[in-house]
């Protein structure tokens, strides 16, 4: 087993959407009620247009991904 990464592309969005929806659909409901894509489509683009995204691939396909903030000297993970 091989994991890589890889910079995030726009061509990634629908898969990293996609990949943000499985894994925080059941505790949204849980906490806030009903999934509406438009709302969590407000919430997922910052995560991506603020962010270094990474893409997490083993054996070559997508697997994960991680999310860098950056600002100054400081690096977090974000999500």
């Amino acid at each position: 087993m091989t994991i890589t990464t890889r910079m995030a592309t726009v061509t990634d969005e629908g898969w990293l959407f996609q990949l943000h929806e499985d894994a925080h659909k059941e505790l949204v409901e849980a906490a806030y009620g009903p999934w509406i894509v438009v709302q969590q489509q407000e919430f997922f683009r910052p995560l991506v247009d603020d962010h270094d995204v990474f893409i997490l691939e083993q054996d070559g396909s997508a697997v994960g991904a991680v999310y860098l903030g950056i600002r100054d000297e400081d690096t977090w993970l974000e999500l």
